[in-house]
């Protein structure tokens, strides 16, 4: 296990140029570091993957080895990923190399380990934003047709269900009660129950 990841930024953020200056406007490249404290890339394992790619060089300090990654390949055409400075080199050949970029496909391909203190990696971002960055999606505008689609049915259907249980009484008491009084009582009962219906 190696120490885990600081939080932070490096604070120098470089903006990338061109190999014919800077990029202009919105075009402009933001490069982000994520400092992993006391850790170094496993380079057997790493060199073991196809995919990877490692160059080591010279730097003055860890700030020029982590924009080294920023502004330039590992190999022609192969950005850098990541960037290992160890301080603890020699400051003569043939072993001074205290700067080692790597480029990785995934984070898996370059596993770290521990390592003795002061020796840092550093995980390499380039775009407009962070990739941790949330962009938010705007809310979606389908709306929900359930309830609506309930409410409307019973709307619908309660009228019709007493409209016939009034008829159904009406005719009931015109047929045992034929008499005028019975016709003169049953005949404002349909018209309400025709308002009713219209109402509803």
């Amino acid at each position: 296990m190696f120490p885990s990841s600081s939080p932070l930024l490096l604070a120098a953020v470089l903006t990338l140029a061109a190999a014919g200056g800077p990029v202009p406007g919105s075009d402009a490249e933001t490069c982000f570091s994520r400092q992993h404290q006391n850790a170094v890339v496993n380079v057997r394992q790493a060199l073991a993957r196809p995919t990877t790619v490692m160059d080591s060089r010279i730097s003055q300090s860890e700030r020029d080895c982590v924009l080294a990654c920023c502004s330039e390949d590992v190999k022609p055409g192969i950005k850098c990923t990541l960037a290992v400075f160890n301080p603890h080199k020699p400051s003569e050949p043939p072993n001074n190399h205290n700067c080692h970029l790597f480029h990785c496909q995934s984070e898996r391909d370059c596993p770290l380990l521990a390592a003795e203190q002061g020796i840092n990696t550093y995980d390499i971002f380039k775009g407009l934003i962070h990739p941790s960055t949330v962009i938010p999606t705007p809310p979606s505008t389908i709306q929900p047709t359930t309830t609506t689609t309930a409410a409307a049915t019973t709307t619908t259907i309660l009228p019709l269900l007493l409209l016939l249980l009034l008829f159904s009484l009406c005719c009931c008491y015109y047929y045992y009660s034929p008499s005028a009084a019975a016709t003169t009582t049953i005949l404002p009962l349909l018209l309400l129950l025709l308002l009713f219906s219209l109402c509803c």
